[in-house]
């Protein structure tokens, strides 16, 4: 979600070319898409952050895959304090986050994991999971349909096991930890795995397309009256709208070659408003 300096939403992205997030005095998102560079005065549920490596464990049993989205807030110098993302499958005892470095962080996922598991997780109500064998509980799962495990370890009547979580909130995260072994099961062959879907995109373009000659000053109207939110670039094409004022009201065409779908979406009543001389010449 991209906001106005004054806090409402006027879009939502789903692509960026650049996209930076900077936590000192604030907050504050930038990025340069649809031929337009947006500042946002960012909040920890508009975007996620993404570990850059394998590292993360949560609650000694929840390790952080590179396509799980993580909640987060600053934290002092350049660290942020991160927690997984709430999922009614996982419950934690206690609080799970924990502060890494700005440089262990990305905006963009990474690759995500695979598992061939044999096992399930059976029998009814929550299952308590260990950071040790018989150790006190520190996360309680209610896997559903989705809990197919691979066991790692045996301790008794104790089994250590991994559980790659496919879809939902925690996507590509895994769980390992101890539970009761009688808590596990033979997989089903009929069960048969996951299955993923892929977001599909391609580009566009456009060989006669014209737009702005220079950069101008980009303003929205999410509610409270224009509000500055970045800068509309060379080369982006929009289409003029009524007068509001001062300004004029526009529909951004964006850059003659863009992403299909579109990466940039509106909030409902939310508008964009150039100066009347920049709104004429990037009509061009």
């Amino acid at each position: 979600m991209l906001r106005t300096p004054s806090g409402l939403v006027f879009a939502t992205m789903t692509h960026a070319d650049v996209i930076s997030l900077a936590t000192h005095d604030g907050a504050r998102l930038e990025a340069r898409l649809y031929g337009l560079l947006l500042h946002s005065t960012a909040r920890p549920r508009d975007l996620p952050l993404f570990i850059r490596n394998d590292d993360l464990v949560f609650a000694g049993v929840l390790r952080a895959g590179r396509a799980t989205g993580l909640r987060w807030t600053p934290a002092d110098g350049p660290r942020m304090r991160v927690a997984p993302p709430r999922d009614p499958r996982v419950r934690f005892v206690g609080s799970p986050a924990v502060e890494v470095a700005c440089a262990d962080l990305a905006l963009v996922p990474g690759a995500t994991g695979t598992a061939s598991p044999e096992h399930t997780l059976r029998g009814p109500g929550p299952i308590a999971v260990a950071a040790s064998p018989g150790g006190p509980a520190v996360v309680h799962l209610r896997p559903g349909r989705t809990g197919d495990v691979t066991l790692l370890e045996r301790d008794g009547r104790h089994v250590k096991i991994a559980w790659l979580i496919a879809d939902q909130a925690l996507a590509d995260a895994t769980v390992i930890g101890w539970v009761d072994g009688a808590r596990i099961g033979d997989l089903s062959p009929a069960s048969g795995g996951s299955m993923h879907a892929g977001h599909m995109s391609g580009l566009k373009g456009t060989s006669d397309w014209g737009g702005c000659q220079a950069e101008h000053p980009l303003l929205a109207d999410a509610g409270r009256g224009p509000e500055l939110v970045g800068t509309i670039l060379v080369g982006t094409r929009v289409r003029r709208g009524p007068r509001r004022g001062a300004l004029v009201e526009v529909e951004v065409e964006g850059p003659s070659v863009q992403q299909v779908p579109p990466v940039l979406k509106l909030r409902s009543g939310a508008k964009f408003l150039l100066a009347p001389p920049d709104a004429i010449e990037c009509a061009g």
